[in-house]
């Protein structure tokens, strides 16, 4: 799949900015290397959970309370610099998940945190990642046991 594919399989679901299937696709430049479309809105919203990312996995699709939490996509040519950058005791990563749904190879998912900020982030790699970072690996199993 190509970039602004897995885009659209995982960040247009539930979107509320109209994009009409990346015909307003902007990348986030905040953010160095990011794929996700800075336009993107999580339009679903669920009472005593808050907005939700339709596309994502159980366990990743909630932003909770954290509204302004960024989410981030990255290329398999960007997630080492990623990870080298974002890795440190100030951001931990809690949970990973490896997806294969549109990739036999995978797409990692990651769900950090920030302790000192109390806030949370989450980022998508576009390649099986779970070996070179920290965190507890949640299997489909898991997922689908999940509420």
């Amino acid at each position: 799949m190509k970039n602004k594919e897995y885009i659209c399989e995982y960040l247009c679901p539930g979107c509320s900015a109209d994009c009409n299937e990346m015909s307003r696709y902007e990348a986030n430049k905040e953010i160095p290397n990011n794929l996700a479309c800075k336009n993107h809105s999580a339009g679903t919203f669920g009472s005593y959970i808050g907005r939700i990312l339709l596309g994502f996995p159980t366990g990743f699709c909630r932003y909770g309370f954290f509204d302004k939490m960024p989410v981030c996509i990255f290329a398999k040519e960007h997630v080492g610099e990623r990870i080298k950058i974002f890795s440190n005791i100030y951001n931990v990563v809690v949970w990973k998940h490896v997806d294969k749904t549109f990739d036999e190879n995978g797409v990692t998912f990651v769900r950090w945190i920030s302790p000192r900020t109390n806030a949370s982030c989450i980022d998508v790699y576009l390649c099986d990642m779970v070996d070179k970072i920290g965190g507890i690996l949640i299997t489909k199993e898991q997922i689908d046991e999940m509420d």
